[in-house]
């Protein structure tokens, strides 16, 4: 299972992990207290340190991609502390500045503003991506005649709810929410459709969406209009390819409503057991929630969004869901995963599915009950239980199987994707389709290096310590500028005197040795008000204080100093091979580091030996336990090890 999607299904159960870890100052955290953040070095993401920057409960902080750029995350207070402290296995340090109310919301709305733009403006690259991909469809299709095998299909977001692909794909479930009639399932939304806007308004409405597509012309974005600036919202116009999306999927829901199929696709799932049987209470509350979406649905037909359609397909597959679930009386979940799961047996799933299912069959459950005795009957509250029923069956079956669980989506709502061959395309002469389509990758080339260009990693000058100053010294300026009636942002001195009046002292972002975490966190000591210093210690540290409460400090570090006999450490298939713990220890340190030493070495001699049957993996993992090995023999550490899971409890 990838690393990410490792994050994904940890995520899920924050709320009920971290009632053991939450500090409760993050859920009570005063608003003139801004928290910068150190984090320990560790292998992997962020090996020399890390820092971030807490506002109550959001803690923003600047990731490397791999794409080699910079990006700035928000994270829940406690999520992100989960992810560092307990499953990254490393201390952090706070240092609480006091501020006003003022300043407190002056820079949260700066690092809020910066992440809004950030994010959109990585959202118009992904959107030229696909215009680059649509034109690339429609001068293929143009090329091939459509009996040709080579012929192209054009992936569309949730209709894998409502229609079979015309092409192969495997099926997952036998659940069919209509028992093979649909049109008695959407009967009466069909028939408050034709009450409230006619009798022809369906038909009239499909003639026109179909005329919409035909006449749509293939123009591309233009680089030259859409200048990225960490400032400045991007502000563009609809795309191509997005509009060519957002056509098909209203006219598909259109005809869908109109005459639907005579069965369903296979996108349903559930599962036996008392876990997903429903009360005769749940399923009252079911069949008023359905009502609700029918409601909701009513209304977004004559909406005037164009990405109506969408959010209108996905309203079908959740009420054709509810439905099966109020008919069999036991919860159906549309399969939200992007693809079709696979039986194959590639490897040992992860030790610690089964606790993790348990923990996340307690939060179905929790969320299960919230919803079914608040009546509120919200739709991200739906949303929620569908996910959380999702995650349940997938590592049911990832367990049952012995299979790897499915990567969750990012966005947890319905959206799997059909790829359809049989597409009414616009009209258009090829010509003009590969001119734009030259111009679509032109922009997105150039649209990519000038992203680039704003936000490219670089150790010493742009990291995750000069981005957080970055961005406080911008804030800084700016509001000086506004107060000072400033007419050029090129006026010195501004940002500096506003830190001082504000924060109570100044970092420089361009300091000579301020791109280092630890340095950074000492200069916030030395420069800004900090009125507390807290520190809360790694989830090993935590535990071995634990234990010597209980037993004798040479037991506990006798057994626990190795990876062999530890009973709080289980290695993670990220983290490289060692034998000995030096976080804990100054005097052991070398000694321990040439056995970790020698463990790297052996490991990368076995990969070399195992290259043509298991890949490189292997190499990869003992070449990280020399490189994290070697500071080890001059006092210094590095790795500390991390965790995959924690169960409920720690």
């Amino acid at each position: 299972m990838s690393c990410n999607s490792c994050l994904k299904y940890l995520l899920l159960i924050t709320t009920v992990v971290l009632v053991c870890f939450a500090d409760a100052d993050i859920l009570s955290a005063s608003t003139k207290t801004i928290k910068y953040i150190y984090i320990e070095a560790n292998e992997g993401d962020s090996a020399a340190g890390h820092t971030a920057i807490r506002f109550g409960k959001d803690t923003f902080h600047f990731q490397h991609e791999p794409s080699g750029l910079i990006r700035i995350k928000r994270f829940d207070s406690l999520n992100f502390d989960y992810l560092y402290s307990q499953l990254g296995n490393r201390g952090l340090k706070e240092s609480w500045i006091s501020v006003s109310d003022d300043t407190y919301a002056l820079i949260f709305d700066g690092f809020s503003q910066f992440l809004l733009i950030q994010d959109e403006q990585f959202n118009l690259l992904e959107t030229l991506r696909k215009d680059v991909t649509f034109y690339e469809f429609l001068l293929q299709r143009n090329q091939l005649p459509t009996s040709s095998e080579k012929i192209s299909s054009y992936p569309l977001r949730g209709l894998a709810y409502l229609f079979t692909s015309d092409l192969d794909q495997q099926a997952l479930s036998v659940i069919n929410p209509a028992a093979d009639n649909p049109d008695k399932l959407f009967s009466n939304l069909k028939n408050r459709i034709n009450d409230k806007f006619g009798e022809n308004y369906l038909s009239e409405r499909i003639t026109s969406a179909q005329d919409l597509l035909r006449k749509n012309r293939p123009l591309s974005l233009r680089s030259a209009e859409y200048k990225p600036s960490k400032d400045s919202y991007p502000a563009y116009g609809i795309s191509t390819s997005t509009l060519f999306e957002d056509s098909l999927l209203a006219l598909y829901a259109l005809e869908y409503i109109n005459a639907p199929l005579s069965s369903f696709p296979d996108s349903y799932w559930s599962m036996p057991g008392d876990s997903f049987r429903l009360s005769f209470d749940e399923t009252v509350v079911l069949r008023l929630y359905a009502e609700k979406i029918e409601n909701d649905l009513l209304d977004l037909i004559s909406s005037s969004r164009s990405d109506w359609g969408y959010a209108f397909i996905l309203g079908l597959a959740r009420l054709a869901s509810i439905h099966a679930s109020i008919s069999s009386g036991t919860f159906v979940f549309p399969d939200i995963f992007s693809s079709a799961p696979s039986h194959k047996i590639s490897k040992k799933p992860p030790e610690y599915l089964k606790s993790y299912r348990g923990d996340v069959e307690k939060l179905f459950q929790k969320r299960r009950k919230e919803f079914f005795e608040s009546l509120e009957m919200r739709e991200s509250d739906y949303a929620a239980l569908e996910y959380l029923g999702n995650n349940f069956m997938e590592l049911d079956r990832a367990i049952n199987e012995g299979v790897i669980p499915r990567d969750l989506p990012e966005i947890p709502v319905p959206s799997r994707l059909l790829r359809r061959s049989s597409l009414p395309l616009p009209e258009f002469d090829q010509k003009e389709v590969e001119a734009e389509l030259e111009i679509a990758r032109l922009t997105e080339k150039e649209y990519g290096l000038l992203l680039s260009e704003l936000y490219n990693y670089d150790l010493f000058k742009r990291n995750c310590v000069t981005e957080i100053f970055n961005i406080i010294d911008g804030v800084l300026q700016k509001d000086a500028m506004l107060k000072e009636n400033a007419a050029s942002t090129l006026k010195t001195g501004l940002a500096k005197d506003n830190s001082v009046k504000r924060l109570g002292g100044y970092v420089d972002p361009a300091g000579k040795l301020s791109f280092i975490p630890f340095v950074s966190s000492g200069e916030v000591d030395a420069c800004y008000s900090v009125t507390e210093k807290r520190v809360k210690r790694s989830y090993r540290s935590e535990r071995l204080a634990e234990m010597k409460q209980r037993e004798s400090s040479l037991t506990v570090f006798l057994r626990e100093s190795n990876t062999i006999t530890s009973t709080i450490y289980s290695r993670s298939p990220n983290d490289s091979p060692f034998i000995f713990f030096t976080d804990d220890t100054v005097l052991f340190r070398p000694l321990f580091g040439i056995f970790n030493l020698m463990a790297g070495v052996g490991e990368t001699l076995v990969g070399v030996i195992t290259l043509p049957f298991e890949g490189s993996k292997r190499v990869y993992l003992g070449a990280k336990g020399i490189l994290f090995s070697l500071p080890e023999l001059f006092f210094i550490n590095i790795r500390k090890g991390s965790l995959e899971y924690l169960p409920e409890g720690g």
